[in-house]
């Protein structure tokens, strides 16, 4: 799922937000004045479906998304207590009870996903892989409800405790019983039902961003990010194409001469380095420079269909071509620790070292949570103004090409 989070919003993202905003404000508000009943009386309350979606946007749009969906349910439920009032509304009309914890609910969420992904690392895995990605979604939106309903009784108890609230007195007793009854059924409810939504969600994109779409002469008239990324491939690799083999020769002397010179790559002990495919930017001679260096040397390989894994190797390593043509060492041990520099290839970037790949995600995936410099070289024809962006794409921390130094703005 996202574990990016951009300075500045797009149009997209803010419709999303206002999407998720709009539905917490539904189930809070909008049904109970109206009258209509529960989903299924009993089961799938307001609450429980508020935790869903909360659970649902965090997971699936990221961090800022779940916050604000999380925030809306805080203001709705606090807005809740004076329109619709039960025994213990006058507990939720202070907003440090019906607001402040529910703020915190797509964060813990977003972090508890994040976590058990870098622990379990499901997308290394092949036939278990997706069961794993579900049960991980599954967990981390349950983790969030607990955490709502000890939060919220939690503060009931420490505000309100020993209280009468028209013959509901707060005492730890009842506190402990609510969280037994209600947390329990909201985790089960989020553990089983949330997944089947994320999953399907993510589908309804997937299937979007790949429709069939009219060709067009220009990446200004192209509808999305994806048609954009497609357009710019093609014209970086009609730029390579054209790159004259002397001047292409010179520009990697230069920027073997720059990578060698950085203080970063002198004092690493563990480098990951590609091997140089078409018209990318040679690395040969990098990789032999640090064989020579006694540093400890890794390559990427495919390791299935979505999946990249890190073997080491020495200059006595066999490769052989994977499914793309591109080469990838064989008989080597995978190594699933981090790096002190990783060199990454891509086909285009910006001043702000925004990456362009070849479209299929591996080192995305493979670059999110890892330590390390994250470093591409590339020649100076592969700069573009501005490579369109998604919020699953990471950045690099720096961009090498014969004529300067690009680095990441924090």
């Amino acid at each position: 799922m996202r574990n990016k989070v951009k300075n500045k919003l797009t149009n997209r993202q803010i419709a999303v937000i206002a999407l998720f905003v709009g539905m917490v404000i539904l189930f809070t508000l909008v049904i109970p004045w109206v009258g209509l009943p529960n989903i299924i009386p009993g089961v799938l309350s307001a609450a429980f479906v508020l935790l869903i979606i909360v659970g649902v946007a965090a997971l699936s749009e990221g961090l800022i998304t779940g916050i604000a969906a999380g925030t809306a349910f805080g203001i709705a439920s606090l807005i809740s207590s004076f329109v619709f009032p039960t025994a213990l509304s006058p507990c939720f009309h202070n907003p440090l009870i019906s607001v402040l914890p529910r703020v915190f609910i797509g964060a813990v969420v977003f972090y508890t996903h994040k976590l058990l992904d870098k622990v379990f690392k499901p997308n290394r895995l092949k036939a278990s892989g997706k069961v794993l990605r579900l049960a991980i979604t599954g967990v981390s939106a349950a983790v969030g409800a607990f955490y709502n309903t000890v939060s919220v009784l939690g503060l009931i108890f420490l505000f309100y405790g020993g209280q009468n609230f028209s013959g509901t007195v707060v005492t730890w007793p009842f506190i402990m019983g609510v969280v037994a009854i209600a947390g329990f059924a909201e985790f089960a409810a989020c553990l089983l039902l949330t997944p089947p939504i994320a999953y399907a969600l993510e589908r309804f994109k997937k299937i979007g961003g790949t429709a069939a779409r009219p060709k067009t002469s220009g990446a200004a008239k192209l509808p999305d990010t994806e048609s954009k990324k497609a357009y710019l491939r093609a014209e970086i690799k009609a730029s390579l194409g054209a790159f004259p083999e002397e001047e292409r020769a010179k520009a990697d002397a230069a920027i073997f001469e720059r990578v060698t010179g950085m203080d970063c790559v002198k004092t690493a002990e563990k480098i990951m380095i590609y091997k140089s495919f078409g018209r990318e930017a040679d690395t040969s001679k990098l990789a032999d420079y640090f064989f020579s260096c006694g540093k400890r040397v890794f390559a990427p390989r495919i390791s299935g269909a979505d999946s990249m894994q890190a073997v080491e190797i020495t200059g006595d390593t066999v490769y052989e071509k994977n499914s793309y043509g591109i080469d990838q060492p064989i008989g080597a041990s995978v190594y699933d620790g981090d790096f002190d520099v990783l060199i990454i290839p891509l086909l285009a970037f910006d001043k702000n070292c925004n990456r362009l790949g070849r479209g299929k995600g591996y080192y995305d995936k493979f670059l999110k949570g890892r330590a390390g410099l994250k470093l591409a070289i590339a020649y100076s024809r592969q700069k573009t103004p501005l490579v369109p962006t998604e919020e699953s794409d990471v950045q690099v921390d720096a961009v090498v090409t014969e004529d300067a130094c690009y680095k990441r703005k924090i």
